[in-house]
């Protein structure tokens, strides 16, 4: 069986027990900028997951909510509009949950890997390691 990689332009999800982290190309940061929204999904076998990071105009910092097929990341709207202008690279914060934890939530912009091929990378972001 051949394993063929999917090389879509969908901001990079990671799930790791407690933490959830976006990464975000400068088109989606753009996109996210003009239209408040970006999404991306994992196809499954009885039903996709899908993830989203969305602008919302009545929150503080950094949020994240279930949704029926996957889960969804909420960000300030006042952040979220000026980041495509800005040098921040990302937005960190850590929600409360039952039994005294937390989920930690991370969104970055997506920089060049140092190692991979540049001419595949001219989405991200230059990285700090090579200026």
């Amino acid at each position: 069986m051949k394993i063929q990689r999917d090389n879509s332009k969908e901001m990079k999800l990671r799930i790791e027990g407690n933490s959830i982290r976006l990464r975000l190309r400068k088109s989606e940061v753009s996109k996210l900028a003009s239209t408040g929204r970006v999404a991306g999904e994992t196809r499954i076998p009885g039903g996709n997951f899908h993830y989203a990071l969305e602008l919302h105009p009545d929150i503080s910092d950094l949020t994240a909510k279930r949704t029926a097929g996957g889960i969804t990341l909420l960000l300030p709207e006042t952040q979220g509009k000026s980041w495509a202008e800005n040098q921040q690279v990302g937005f960190e914060a850590a929600m409360a949950l039952e039994d005294n934890e937390s989920l930690h939530l991370l969104v970055e912009k997506d920089f060049v890997c140092l190692d991979r091929d540049p001419a595949l990378q001219e989405d991200q972001y230059p990285n700090p390691k090579s200026l």
